[in-house]
């Protein structure tokens, strides 16, 4: 039975009414953000209310130029938004976002293409936090904008050499894939932040030299994460890059402020059966030779992720001493940091 715009406005007011205010609202579906947009058209205080806007929805072909057009609404109801997500599968370019101002958001998360993003985070001053995607094939585009209101950035390691700016506080590079190695895209980077003191870093198992780049490129660092990603399953006791001990105290010794140094991996600190021992005698190689490092305090190694929860190794320094710590299955609270 078709309804009668009449009888579909009355519809909305029900619905309207029967609907509470939210100040987060997350929509998978086309048709409920639709009614969303419908329903603040009319109870304008819908819109304004919302402060956290998350949309994550597969769109297709024949709905792309319906999602653009109601999508551009949307962000003109909720003017107070604070958090926008942003996820379609596929990814759609939206070029209405250049037109868009929100004057309040201070976080984006999306895998929008970049080519569309440019516009968007240049006429945002007030974004101050970026979850970006892989761009795609080619070149990144956003080498070619200015937003260095943006203090915190999560972005493919590929693309890092044209997001990263020098007033960057917080980084996180996301590995590309099997067989790209984040060293030779982390030593591109020319615009060095001096304010950057926080790096999380996704890396192959076999990027031996993934420290030398970070050391080389942000011997400011104070706290760094490395977090193993592989597409494909990778033998426990294959070599990691830090299986070279002395090479890796070597590129430790040139970030002179790291205090805090965590590892997640899928492999072992040391090739023999895991076991405190073993792992103290590799954590002791770390340390190299003295001088040791000057601010080095705390070091946390979660590895064997997948093998029955794994095993959370843990150093933290007070003075001179060093005191271990070896949690064979962690709980999730303990791992939380591993993210």
């Amino acid at each position: 039975m078709v309804s009668t715009r009449s009888q579909h406005t009355k519809a909305v007011h029900a619905k309207a009414a029967t609907t509470p205010l939210q100040d987060t609202r997350t929509f998978s579906s086309l048709k409920n953000l639709i009614l969303f947009v419908e329903i603040a058209h009319l109870k304008p205080e819908y819109g304004t209310v919302l402060t956290h806007l998350r949309i994550t929805m597969t769109v297709s072909s024949l709905e792309r130029d319906i999602f653009e057009r109601i999508f551009a609404a949307c962000l003109a109801l909720t003017p107070n938004l604070v958090i926008l997500e942003l996820n379609t599968t596929p990814p759609i370019p939206l070029p209405s976002l250049a037109g868009i101002h929100l004057p309040t958001i201070e976080v984006l998360k999306t895998n929008v293409p970049h080519r569309a993003l440019g516009p968007f985070l240049v006429a945002n001053p007030s974004l101050r936090a970026l979850d970006i995607s892989s761009c795609g094939r080619g070149a990144c585009s956003l080498g070619s904008f200015v937003f260095e209101h943006i203090t915190e950035i999560r972005c493919p390691v590929r693309c890092a050499s044209d997001v990263v700016h020098d007033a960057v506080s917080r980084l996180r590079l996301d590995s590309c894939g099997t067989g790209i190695l984040g060293s030779n895209f982390i030593t591109k980077i020319t615009d060095i932040p001096e304010t950057l003191y926080t790096l999380t870093v996704e890396f192959c198992p076999d990027d031996a030299w993934i420290l030398r780049a970070i050391s080389a490129t942000f011997p400011q660092l104070r706290n760094l994460k490395l977090v193993e990603k592989s597409k494909t399953s990778v033998h426990k006791h294959k070599p990691r890059p830090w299986s070279n001990c002395r090479r890796w105290s070597t590129f430790l010794k040139k970030m002179p402020y790291l205090e805090h140094l965590v590892i997640r991996t899928e492999g072992t600190l040391s090739s023999a059966q895991p076991s405190a021992v073993a792992d103290n005698r590799v954590f002791r190689g770390w340390l190299g030779s003295e001088p040791h490092h000057p601010m080095l305090r705390r070091v946390t190694v979660w590895q064997r992720v997948h093998d029955r929860g794994g095993v959370l190794s843990e150093w933290c320094r007070e003075g001179e001493l060093w005191d271990a710590k070896w949690t064979p299955n962690p709980d999730a609270y303990q791992v939380m940091m591993f993210d």
